[in-house]
């Protein structure tokens, strides 16, 4: 090795195997397991590395969240890897990355709260309080995603959006709490801003769990606020953070979400009584997440927008189809998967597009899903699309084994032909019909 090399601006830090790097250069993309990592860049072993000066951009997960980078090729060995060095790199992905390192390498100070750790990353008014559903979902979503990167961040807590997550957010509102009140400054613009960003993740935390919906500016909330409805019930879960802030523990957020669970969970009950086939929300949550996961793995690994319409199902074909590839080393990628990538890859796809294929069906045949068939021990998740039982994931199962043989798109063409309203309805033998047994 150089003394070039030797004289690194900055160290480089020996990472989790389980760390990978994702990367492309032109048509050219791979994953990779990354070796060592710093600020100024890292390794990438692979098998077929890019020339030296090749320029590529990477993307890889840290507990704190997604760093992207642009790098180049600075060596680079056959069967061995290429050590990158990093040119370019955004401000929020380089504090990540390097609040991540300094955990590794054990130099992260202690947690300590005061209002100057209390700066959460802005989001313009006028977005928040939009009247639109779109706009309300994407800013409610895009402030959790921020708190869970300042929590990150500032007090190296990893929220994961899991009910224990919740104990977590009291722990940092009470020491919040307590350093507002010992300073005693003037923080209500601070304190609102802070009720935005953790209400945001607690109601999206009860969104994920239960499949709810947030609704804009719920009436008569100072300050205004918006709400996640479930069913008939209403959270606002910024103001209880506000509340918890200027007024003290009595607003203790995690009692707070226990007993919205317990009301859900009393509503849930009722309407199960008066209607033994009421979908389970729960359950429909779930699914609507693998269906969500779906999307981003399209986007993120063959760069395709599934968008849940009735054209979408061409592209998901292909996607199953480059899945298959995958799965069965076929095409020209250099990087072949290992046996427990391709485990995984087979059971989250077939999971994630089967749920996918489903949410398809639900929102253009008017489908709901059900976790059970009646009078049936046959242990199946199904559409259900009037009266008639499908079963998504099982299709997508089959077309991942063998897309040629296995068409989602004429299964949910011939779905569709089943259940047609005009009291025509034509029986396929290829449309996978579940049927209850006697």
């Amino acid at each position: 090795m150089t003394a070039k090399q030797n004289a690194r601006r900055y160290p480089r830090i020996k990472v989790p195997k389980e760390i990978l790097v994702a990367w492309k250069s032109g048509s050219q993309r791979d994953v990779s397991r990354a070796d060592n990592v710093g600020l100024g860049g890292l390794f990438a072993r692979t098998q077929h590395p890019l020339a030296v000066g090749a320029i590529l951009e990477v993307l890889f997960n840290t507990p704190g969240g997604e760093v992207r980078a642009r790098a180049t090729v600075r060596h680079s060995v056959t069967g061995l890897g290429m050590g990158l060095e990093i040119v370019s790199m955004e401000h929020e992905h380089r504090s990540r990355l390097d609040g991540w390192l300094k955990k590794l390498a054990g130099e992260v100070k202690p947690v300590t709260f005061s209002s100057e750790t209390t700066n959460v990353e802005s989001v313009p008014e006028a977005g928040i309080s939009t009247a639109e559903q779109g706009m309300v979902i994407d800013q409610m979503q895009s402030l959790a995603t921020k708190l869970v990167r300042f929590a990150w961040g500032r007090f190296q807590l990893r929220l994961d959006y899991s009910d224990a997550s919740i104990a977590e957010v009291e722990r940092i509102l009470n020491e919040l709490q307590k350093d507002f009140t010992r300073k005693g400054h003037d923080a209500r613009t601070t304190i609102e801003g802070l009720s935005n960003h953790f209400g945001a993740y607690i109601g999206e935390v009860v969104r994920r769990k239960h499949g709810g919906m947030w609704r804009a500016n719920i009436a008569n909330l100072s300050p205004p606020a918006h709400g996640v409805e479930v069913g008939e019930l209403t959270f606002a879960p910024s103001r209880n953070v506000y509340l918890r802030l200027t007024e003290g523990a009595d607003y203790n957020v995690k009692a707070l979400y226990e007993k919205f669970e317990e009301a859900i969970s009393q509503s849930i009950a009722s309407r199960n009584e008066a209607s033994p086939e009421a979908e389970n929300t729960t359950f429909r949550a779930l699914v609507r997440n693998g269906a969500v996961h779906a999307i981003q793995d399209a986007q993120k690994r063959f760069d395709i927008v599934l968008d849940y319409t009735e054209a979408s199902l061409d592209l998901l074909e292909e996607i199953l189809l480059r899945i298959s590839d995958l799965l069965t080393d076929r095409g020209t990628r250099p990087h072949r998967l290992r046996e427990e990538e391709k485990m995984l890859l087979k059971a989250e796809g077939a999971l994630n597009y089967g749920a996918y294929l489903g949410e398809v069906m639900c929102k253009n045949l008017g489908g709901r899903w059900q976790d059970t068939i009646p009078a049936s021990d046959i242990g199946r998740i199904v559409v259900v699309i009037d009266g008639k039982y499908f079963d998504p994931l099982e299709v997508v199962r089959n077309a991942i084994k063998d897309p040629r043989k296995f068409g989602v798109k004429q299964f949910y063409c011939d779905a569709k032909k089943m259940t047609q309203f005009d009291g025509v309805i034509t029986h396929s033998a290829k449309v996978r019909q579940s049927k209850p047994t006697t």
